[in-house]
């Protein structure tokens, strides 16, 4: 049980797809389809239903951002969707895929040529143009190319006036202003935004792996998202990084990039890394080629950052070596042997917030894990031995920050919960064939007795979600902020084929997990215990948002465990509110929300008028810049343990990047008031104590 269960990922972020090939087998999707019928927790019936709802899919990944096809191919190919799903043949299927390919790539060169046309015409507004900055999802195919060439034009005029926005400090509502600033620029901007509609296209019709390939490899995702948001298809590739996501260390070149002018520029290296130990690579540098041992990427113009970085830092192979031009105009090449790292994004960190009370604070970004069973270097580990630290400085209570930490292994979050709770229950776990069975906490005693805080937030998923939900059942912590994102399913990774690993995995959603009382945070989340106000509350598109989502249930199952007694919640909720009325750091949270909500949700059309469209822009950017937040207590004051002080003094690069994360916990609105809530908590406990 044990081995399986370390396999069982949490995760709600998605990624894309990118194949492996040159040709269509039209074999890879009964492979899929037969492994999905054997493993999911709810396998479907492969019936007409369900192939409309894979093509539909399909049709939504290959043109997600409806710039593409038409009504009229999307209705021909719908026409072809009868038997794609048959197991036990694939000629329907492969008909299909030939004709979905062969379509696709005339389209994709036909939006290409609309791309050079709109790029080439002049930039004019009309009295009464206006667009609907509605979701993605929620908009329509167009009826025709007409349309399609028309919704273009719309789109890259408000592209340019975003663009144009960014070029200026100021609101400017003198109309011959404006028109001398849209005259200024209109010819580098409309290049810029021709150049990335061009690379947009051209990446779709020259994949790297082959086209045909790519496009069934597509067609595997929308098979597998059909059954659930979390159910996925990777490449051999993808399944890499994210493993190497999930992990504390990676094998890399130290190189961190950024876009400036459309350019790939050095913008961070790693301290001790092989690019800072070259000597020969420095930040500004414009990487303009990389190469691998297995392939060369001689011209990086379409490609953005994280692509680029993706490559040179992820890519097969010990080493890479990148051509780059010098601030000086100066060009070399440099090869770098790459070396194992800590991924700094998946260490935790901590610190001690010292006002009347001294207060741990320790941050959880994912729950990493080494992915060996055996191996105690995952996150519990790392959180235990930060809480042993803190303990040394005399805190007297702990704020577990779980915000935007989307999940991980379910090991790890037993563990983390074992932290807190004595030896036994933790959670109920039910596979698709078997009863349900509990998961334990088997180590006696507690790594930390004191009284918690947890920190959640829409984002915080999984894991996250099965941690917050133990502790608040056991009454061992205030679950603070927003309810969590609400997936309550566990994914394994399996081969598409054993033999043939280069034909990718699929992530299978494999279980469901339960609450002690048999109740599943699936889409409800983790509800807090006291709510604060967030700037993403309403926004944060959710588990109950996503198409196919599993529903949720509950179970019976008798669990006995002895409970402490029940935390001062009513009493805590009063005081926490009458501090955030009172607060203008988080009425200012309260303003942000209400226009980004206006942003995001918005249906109304927004005119296609610069003096208008610059007036729109300003508000919002208003409406969402962060003010120097008000101090609630002006003796709270944050430090760090002895051993984080010994390293700031030998590492300047260390020091640096703790001090900036210690000035942004200290003006977090929502750390503050979680420190006044703990605070209150170990009061009224000091008062029942007496």
């Amino acid at each position: 049980m044990n081995v399986r269960i370390t396999l069982i990922i949490f995760l709600f972020i998605s990624i894309h797809i990118y194949a492996r090939g040159n040709e269509l087998s039209c074999q890879r999707h009964i492979k899929l389809l037969k492994l999905l019928q054997q493993n999911h927790i709810s396998p479907l019936d492969y019936n007409g239903n369900t192939e409309i709802k894979v093509f539909d899919n399909f049709m939504d990944i290959l043109d997600y951002e409806k710039s593409i096809f038409t009504t009229q191919q999307i209705d021909s190919l719908r026409l072809l969707v009868s038997g794609i799903l048959d197991t036990t043949n694939n000629l329907n299927a492969c008909i299909f895929l030939k004709k979905v390919c062969e379509i696709y790539k005339v389209r994709l060169m036909k939006a290409d040529s609309f791309a050079v046309i709109t790029g080439g015409k002049k930039i004019q507004f009309q009295s009464g143009d206006s667009i609907h900055l509605e979701r993605v999802e929620k908009i329509p195919f167009a009826r025709s190319d007409t349309e399609l060439e028309k919704r273009m034009y719309t789109r890259f005029r408000y592209s340019f006036l975003y663009e144009l926005f960014s070029l200026s400090d100021q609101n400017i509502v003198n109309a011959e202003k404006l028109d001398s600033l849209i005259y200024a620029n209109e010819q580098s901007i409309k290049a810029k935004l021709t150049k990335e509609d061009r690379c947009y296209f051209e990446k779709l019709i020259s994949p790297k792996d082959g086209f045909e390939y790519e496009v069934e490899s597509n067609f595997l995702k929308a098979i597998s998202i059909t059954f659930d948001p979390h159910t996925d298809y990777y490449s051999a590739d993808e399944q890499k990084v994210f493993e190497t996501e999930l992990s504390t260390t990676a094998g890399t070149t130290g190189i961190k990039l950024t876009m400036k002018d459309g350019k790939l520029i050095v913008g961070k290296i790693v301290p001790g890394g092989p690019a800072w130990k070259s000597n020969m690579i420095h930040i500004g540098d414009e990487i303009l080629t990389a190469s691998n041992m297995n392939s060369i990427i001689s011209d990086m113009t379409c490609m953005d950052a994280e692509e680029a970085e993706n490559f040179i830092n992820n890519s097969q192979g010990n080493w890479t070596e990148v051509e780059l031009r010098n601030q000086n105009g100066k060009v070399r090449k440099v090869k770098l042997i790459k070396e194992v790292m800590r991924v700094e994004d998946n260490i935790v960190n901590s610190c001690i917030l010292i006002g009347s009370i001294k207060a741990g604070y320790i941050s959880l970004p994912d729950f990493y894990s080494s992915g060996d069973y055996w191996d105690e270097t995952g996150c519990a580990n790392d959180v235990a031995k930060e809480i042993l630290k803190l303990q040394k400085d005399g805190i007297q209570g702990l704020i577990l920050d779980l915000r935007f930490n989307g999940g991980g292994s379910i090991k790890e979050a037993i563990e983390l919960a074992g932290i807190f709770i004595d030896a036994g229950p933790i959670a109920l776990m039910k596979s698709r064939d078997s009863k349900p069975v509990i998961l334990k906490d088997v180590n006696r005693g507690m790594a930390f007795s004191g009284k918690v805080v947890i920190l959640v937030n829409g984002y915080s998923a999984s894991a996250s979600e099965l941690v917050a939900g133990v502790l608040q059942d056991h009454n061992r912590a205030l679950i603070v902020g927003q309810s969590t994102y609400g997936k309550a399913t566990g994914q394994i990774f399996l081969p598409l084929d054993e033999q043939h690993l280069s034909e990718g995995f699929v992530k299978v959603s494999e279980i469901k997990l339960y609450r002690l009382n048999g109740e599943s945070n699936q889409i409800r989340g983790v509800l807090p215990d006291i709510r604060l106000p967030d700037i993403f509350d309403g926004v944060i598109l959710k588990e109950g948002n996503e198409p196919a989502v599993l529903p949720r249930d509950t179970i019976n199952k008798n669990v006995s465990f002895l409970i402490p007694p029940a935390l001062p919640v009513k009493k805590l909720e009063e005081n926490s509110k009458s501090r955030i009325d009172s607060s203008h750091a988080f009425k200012r949270v309260v303003e942000q929300n209400r226009g980004l909500i206006n942003y995001v949700n918005g249906n109304k059309a927004l005119l296609l008028d610069p003096a208008v469209m610059f007036k729109w822009f300003n508000d919002l950017e208003l409406s969402l810049e962060t003010e120097e937040e008000e101090i609630v207590d002006s003796s709270l004051t944050i430090e760090n343990n002895i051993f984080e002080k010994q390293l700031m003094n030998l590492d300047n690069n260390k020091k640096e990047f703790i001090e900036m994360s210690n000035e942004n916990i200290l003006q977090d609105c929502q750390v503050r008031e979680a420190y006044a809530i703990l605070k209150d908590l170990i009061i009224f406990n000091q008062s029942l104590e007496k």
